[in-house]
């Protein structure tokens, strides 16, 4: 299927449309309303108003949404549409043309800074996931990426060399309320992933837990991360069997940053660690060892999963870090450690996942996927091969894996969950080798 949200030719034709009805529109105003830009004052208050609405939208932006990587080009073409915004309420009662052409150039305006925007994170990869239709996808050829070998690791035996089903069909993927019980946290709705030989099998399953990132939902990786066809495509070339993958949710609301700590944002740590595995011990047919669960997410949630699983070994054995931060931050080291530490200098080290590396003992038997776009922020890149070095020194079996050509988006991470899925259900006992295994 064609990927339209992402086709480079639709971002041209939006820009050119855009551009040509911007122009018309400031010659209809020069036309119809000539002395008033020689008006000085009059121009500099449209100017300064223009410059106080993208003020506003930025403060917006940073208070409640907490991004601080939107694209250049978004910024750009949002001061442009305020401009268009203010001229167009200015001159409403010039003409019938002029609102006609303020009115079509803002909202062309607005598409277009929405389509680069999403061509920067490939969100929606086209227009059936931007109008719900999950099933609206386009095929993946599995990526090449630059793969540092995990040392030896004994794999227990998998799940699939014991049962040799033959099952065709696809899973089944499943909303439910995961309560926090012992945290007190307040979730939205998880995802559950049940594999086609759940329902034919008496024997419980290895466990995959995902994380998403901030601002999200579990929802985000029905997106441009194609979770459930990754999911179905994996299972059949395994006679229908894989992990039970759950996507809790870990920040309460869209945009509320918990970084997976217990602080005054939700005891969150201790529902992924406490509250989600019991839940789901006791109402699935799933493994009660932790040799067979795993933790895994992007961005914010891949720092999550690194850094649970070192300082919770009893829980999870098994990471996927895909574009993570190296320690729970905001958007300062102040901001962090007030509120996510309450200024507890040894609280805020203890969750830092070098410093765990570093100082804390790693049992036998820990994994970790260190995976990041290749275009991704190269401090970022910088900092995930440092805590690779870290992990391998401490004899972990543990991978570092870039993606080619991409950056912090939908799209790398969709990618780098094919490529890590196969080890990563090695790993936990779930399938038997299919494209790695450690020599």
């Amino acid at each position: 299927m064609q990927d339209y949200l992402f086709n480079q030719n639709v971002l041209i034709g939006l820009s050119i449309l855009t551009t040509v009805l911007c122009q018309l529109y400031l010659q209809t105003i020069l036309k119809t309303s000539r002395s008033s830009f020689k008006k000085l004052p009059q121009a500099t208050g449209l100017v300064l108003a223009a410059v106080a609405l993208f003020i506003i939208e930025l403060v917006s932006v940073a208070v409640i949404f907490s991004l601080d990587n939107i694209p250049a080009s978004g910024y750009y073409l949002l001061f442009i549409f305020d401009a268009l915004l203010v001229l167009t309420v200015f001159y409403w009662r010039t003409s019938t043309t002029s609102r006609v052409l303020g009115i079509s150039s803002s909202i062309c305006t607005l598409l277009l800074m929405g389509a680069s925007v999403n061509n920067f994170y490939q969100y929606y990869p086209n227009l059936g996931f931007l109008f719900a239709n999950k099933h609206a996808f386009y095929t993946q050829n599995r990526p090449i990426i630059n793969v540092s070998n995990p040392r030896n690791f004994n794999a227990p035996t998998s799940l699939e060399s014991r049962l040799h089903p033959k099952l065709a069909y696809k899973g089944s993927l499943y909303s439910t309320q995961i309560p926090g019980i012992t945290s007190g946290f307040k979730a939205r709705d998880a995802l559950l992933y049940l594999p086609p030989a759940y329902d034919a099998q008496s024997v419980t399953f290895p466990v995959i837990i995902l994380l998403t990132g901030v601002p999200g939902s579990p929802g985000d990786w029905l997106h441009g991360e194609h979770f459930e066809q990754t999911m179905d495509s994996f299972a059949a070339r395994h006679q229908g069997i894989s992990p039970v993958v759950v996507i809790p949710d870990h920040n309460g609301t869209f945009n509320n940053d918990t970084e997976c700590v217990n602080s005054n944002r939700g005891n969150v740590e201790t529902y992924l660690t406490t509250d989600v595995p019991t839940y789901l011990k006791s109402h699935f047919h799933v493994s009660q060892s932790q040799a067979n669960w795993a933790i895994g997410g992007l961005s914010e949630g891949g720092m999550c999963a690194a850094m649970l699983t070192l300082r919770h070994q009893n829980i999870y054995q098994h990471f996927l870090d895909m574009s993570g931060d190296p320690a729970p931050f905001l958007r300062n080291s102040v901001q962090s450690s007030q509120i996510l530490f309450h200024n507890s200098y040894q609280d805020q080290q203890e969750h830092n996942i070098n410093w765990l590396l570093q100082n804390k003992p790693i049992e036998p038997g820990i994994t970790g996927q260190f995976i990041i776009g290749n275009n991704d922020n190269s401090s970022l890149i910088d900092k995930m091969r440092r805590s690779y070095s870290l992990a391998r020194s401490k004899g972990m079996a543990v991978s570092f894996e870039r993606i080619p050509y991409q950056g912090h988006n939908a799209k790398a991470w969709g990618l780098a969950y094919q490529e890590a899925l196969p080890k990563l259900s090695y790993f936990i006992g779930a399938t038997n080798c299919e494209s790695f295994c450690p020599k």
